[in-house]
């Protein structure tokens, strides 16, 4: 549970984490050379609610500066309006890195994630070992990436259950 309370104190668009699974990494899938820096700030808020996060560009990384924790976030454009998400926090001292997708909208207005978390038919498909997918060992309810192509691959082309979306207020 530790390693929910880390990613939710930095970005708290992940918070749907606490009550499923989720796509990590042992190690980065996106460095900062391979990163982008579309803008310099994003301030985000859920619909319904009041809590506003602002995430801005330190060095490179996007951090949540008002807020507690150690996460930073790297974005990768893939296409002109979607973007990998790495999240990266210690957990147990140790760099672990969580993934989804955001989809923006046209109007600049609202973001998608896509995948942020795992369904029991994306278990499945990671106990396969599909698209570079597989349990990770420490718990079988995560779900390993062994590449960031077969992630993209598989959230893009899977149906919507799991979108998230959010408000986004300004992006600078």
């Amino acid at each position: 549970m530790n390693r929910f309370k880390l990613i939710s104190s930095v970005i708290s668009v992940i918070a749907t984490l606490m009550l499923s699974g989720c796509f990590v990494s042992e190690r980065p899938l996106i460095s900062a050379a391979e990163a982008d820096y579309p803008f310099q700030s994003i301030t985000y808020e859920f619909p319904g609610e009041d809590d506003r996060v602002t995430l801005v560009r330190t060095g490179e990384s996007y951090t949540a500066p008002a807020e507690e924790g150690d996460g930073k976030l790297l974005l990768k454009q893939i296409s002109d309006d979607t973007y990998v998400l790495q999240i990266e926090f210690l957990e147990g001292g140790k760099p672990s890195f969580l993934f989804a997708l955001a989809k923006l909208a046209a109007d600049k207005k609202s973001l998608v994630l896509i995948k942020p978390f795992a369904q029991e038919a994306d278990l499945e498909v990671a106990r396969r070992g599909d698209h570079g997918l597989k349990p990770c060992a420490a718990d079988p309810d995560v779900i390993c990436l062994t590449t960031l192509d077969g992630y993209v691959k598989y959230a893009l082309d899977s149906d919507a259950a799991g979108h998230r979306s959010i408000t986004v207020v300004e992006l600078n």
